[in-house]
């Protein structure tokens, strides 16, 4: 039986083994590739991970800067709202008390003249 088969079925079979062995090869080679593309994805997906993670943190600073920052506006809005409030009292008391004035000036120009009651808290001195 052995010497039924022919060089030429050798060969054929020879080379179908051959064919399967270079398909075989051909299919590693591209296991091979695709396994190498999905490690240097995991690593462009860690990278990226790491960047978000950086942008995230940066953002929470901005965020805690942003907060001080409202809490001093308050502040000072309030602040200034008290100083606008104090200054507006301070010339409606001024106003009030200039409208005591002399409407005819002496010859030493004019002069002011209030009573004890205009002023309060104020001190009669001799002038």
């Amino acid at each position: 039986m052995i010497a039924d088969v022919s060089y030429e079925d050798h060969n054929e079979v020879s080379g179908e083994r051959n064919s399967v062995k270079d398909q075989q090869s051909e299919s590693e080679k591209g296991i091979n590739g695709f396994e190498s593309e999905i490690r240097s994805k995991d690593g462009e997906i860690r990278l990226l991970k790491h960047r978000l993670a950086l942008k995230d943190e940066e953002m929470r600073h901005l965020k805690r800067q942003l907060h001080l920052r409202e809490k001093e506006s308050a502040c000072l809005r309030i602040a200034i709202q008290s100083a606008c409030t104090d200054l507006g009292t301070a010339v409606n008391a001024a106003d009030g008390a200039f409208k005591f004035t002399n409407k005819n000036p002496t010859e030493k120009g004019m002069e002011y003249t209030f009573t004890e009651a205009d002023l309060l808290g104020a001190e009669q001195t001799d002038t």
